[in-house]
């Protein structure tokens, strides 16, 4: 379903009603991968992949406003439901499959991740050091 309804979005530019359709029976997963394809690497399909990246793998965090700051009313609104329906499902195959997808178009974000991730394990590394010292004092 994903080739017909990227071919589809993309003739002539326009989105077409069947695609339009298709989209309202989509998981919120699904719709935000067929959105970001969409988008061609702007700041709303960042934003979108991020929050999927997030919700997809602890591993990869950002922050909500990270996720949501460079969003129009209509990707809030998709941001939104990513959220409900994760907390209301779980990872399940749809976000699996979703975060498998980022992972692979959006390397540089797997990246940036990392180095957050790593940054933030290197300070709390120095805390305990610093708390560690004061105790033994």
């Amino acid at each position: 379903m994903t080739m017909i309804a990227d071919n589809i979005h993309y003739q002539h530019g326009v989105k077409s009603q069947f695609y339009e359709r298709n989209m309202k029976y989509m998981n919120p997963f699904e719709k935000a991968t067929e959105t970001i394809n969409g988008l061609d690497r702007s700041a709303s399909a960042e934003g979108l992949a991020k929050l999927i990246l997030t919700l997809y793998n602890d591993a990869h965090p950002f922050s909500f406003s990270e996720c949501t700051r460079s969003l129009d009313s209509d990707n809030l609104r998709l941001a939104l439901q990513l959220i409900n329906y994760y907390l209301t499902n779980g990872e399940d195959a749809s976000v699996i499959n979703a975060g498998n997808t980022i992972c692979e178009n959006w390397p540089h974000l797997i990246e940036l991740s990392k180095a957050g991730s790593d940054a933030k394990a290197d300070v709390l590394r120095k805390w305990r050091e610093v708390i560690t010292e004061d105790l033994d004092d």
